[in-house]
């Protein structure tokens, strides 16, 4: 099966970057290995749960001073209304495992 994804920029840049580092010979290998392990944990809900859950507790518990509604939906409004850049592709340059 193929398809496409849109990721949002960090997660792009952190995808290629793990790619550069050898931790995947490309996308596809990414993908595959990552939801391998998200099906692994399907059956797991407490532990899934608390991975989730772990992001948000650290932010609740972020020390630095809160954001006021305005000022996030202000600086929204200037990402929404500004021109996109063009979607990066990823081009494979034909490197083999024994490449890595």
């Amino acid at each position: 099966m193929r398809f496409e994804a849109d990721l949002p920029p960090e997660l792009a840049d952190w995808l290629l970057g793990a790619i550069e580092r050898g931790g995947y010979m490309d996308p596809s290998e990414a993908v595959f290995v990552i939801l391998g392990e998200h099906k692994e944990l399907e059956p797991h809900a407490d532990l899934r749960r608390e991975l989730l859950q772990r992001p948000l507790k650290s932010s609740i518990n972020d020390p630095r001073p809160s954001i006021p509604a305005e000022g996030v939906f202000a600086e929204l409004d200037k990402l929404l209304a500004a021109p996109r850049p063009e979607a990066a592709m990823w081009k494979s340059r034909g490197h083999t495992r024994e490449d890595r």
